[in-house]
């Protein structure tokens, strides 16, 4: 959190993003430490992947259209489901 909240600006929108259902309790401990320091436009977003023998779709619950998402995973072994988050994020409309 330390780390985060200085590269914010003042009076940014801030996404805390879990990319999976199973980490709510994760983005929500993080949307509160945030609170916490000060940060007060804040909002919650989930994506949901769902994954076929071709494809990977995003589905995002929550608006991140001009906000700064933050996302929050537990374990990150080769990247690919931070990576595809953070590409839907952007493809939505986030700020950064």
């Amino acid at each position: 959190v330390g780390k985060v909240v200085p590269r914010l600006a003042e009076d940014a929108e801030v996404a805390v993003v879990s990319p999976d259902a199973d980490g709510t309790a994760r983005a929500k401990f993080l949307m509160g430490l945030l609170a916490a320091r000060g940060v007060e436009k804040l909002s919650l977003a989930i994506t949901i992947r769902q994954k076929t023998t071709t494809s990977i779709t995003v589905n995002l619950v929550g608006d991140v259209a001009g906000k700064d998402c933050v996302i929050v995973d537990d374990i990150i072994d080769t990247g690919n489901r931070v990576c595809t988050c953070a590409e839907a994020l952007i493809d939505l409309g986030a700020a950064s």
